[in-house]
C-alpha cells in the first residue's frame, strides 16, 4: 500500500498520471462502442466513460 509520504514524490504522481492516461485511452472507445451496441448515440458512452472515470478516480 502507498503512503502519504510517497504520494507527494513527483515520481510517484507522474507515473500514476501517465497509468490514468493508458486506461482512458483504452476505455474510452470500449465505453463509445457499447453506447452504440446498445443503441444510444455515441456521445452518451463518451460522457459515461469520463464520469465515470471521475468518479471512480476519486475513490
Amino acid at each position: 500500500m502507498i503512503s502519504v509520504k510517497e504520494l507527494k514524490n513527483p515520481h510517484v504522481v507522474r507515473r500514476d498520471l501517465l497509468a490514468s492516461l493508458v486506461v482512458f485511452l483504452v476505455a474510452l472507445p470500449l465505453c463509445v462502442g457499447v453506447a452504440v451496441a446498445s443503441g444510444v448515440p455515441a456521445e452518451l458512452g463518451l460522457v459515461t466513460g469520463i464520469v465515470g472515470g471521475i468518479v471512480v478516480g476519486m475513490l
